[in-house]
């Protein structure tokens, strides 16, 4: 198993991965429960923002040179909705302190292998610029929230956030998401 890391340093070397990231990002996301329509052309602004945004970070999982997952995100203060969201709900938050998981994806073949766990093991291994994560996930997304909770996350009670988008149907619905932190031991 092979891991790449990519910061805002070494940005354009993701680019070999795109459409595979690609592929994956909207396989994730337009099964159950998200069934959210996204363009390649949306994806390729989502991944832009994982390295051009303050402390952006990616990490891919390849097995035999194949994406099987990846997980994304940059600073919390670089989202405003969410920043406002959870630096709220507690005074000891500070969204330029924490990073915000925005992605985390697995292929579908790759599924229920422990690879969402390799990658959320990775992220808090790799990325020493932030001692506080958090993490969004929809609220009936248990094996997303399983994986995190297996690595130390717990859900913020009482911190939700309602997203509307648009639906591989065309329609534009919402959804609740749930959020889940994790803060590094000093």
């Amino acid at each position: 198993m092979e891991q790449h890391i990519f910061t805002n340093e070494n940005a354009e070397e993701i680019s070999r991965f795109k459409a595979e990231l690609i592929n994956i990002y909207i396989e994730s996301f337009s099964g159950e429960p998200y069934n959210e329509k996204f363009t390649p052309a949306d994806v390729e602004n989502v991944i832009h923002s994982w390295l051009h945004l303050s402390g952006g970070f990616s990490l891919i999982i390849a097995d035999h040179s194949v994406v099987a997952g990846f997980i994304a995100g940059y600073n919390l203060q670089e989202e405003d909705a969410l920043g406002e969201i959870i630096c709220n709900c507690s005074s000891d938050l500070i969204c330029s302190d924490i990073f915000y998981v925005a992605d985390l994806c697995i292929a579908k073949k790759y599924r229920r292998n422990g690879y969402a766990t390799k990658l959320i093991e990775s992220l808090l291994d790799n990325n020493i610029m932030f001692n506080e994560f958090i993490a969004r996930t929809n609220c009936v997304n248990t094996g997303s929230q399983k994986s995190f909770i297996h690595n130390g996350f717990a859900i913020m009670n009482q911190v939700d956030q309602v997203v509307k988008s648009k639906r591989i149907d065309g329609t534009l619905q919402q959804d609740r998401r749930i959020f889940l932190y994790y803060k590094r031991k000093k």
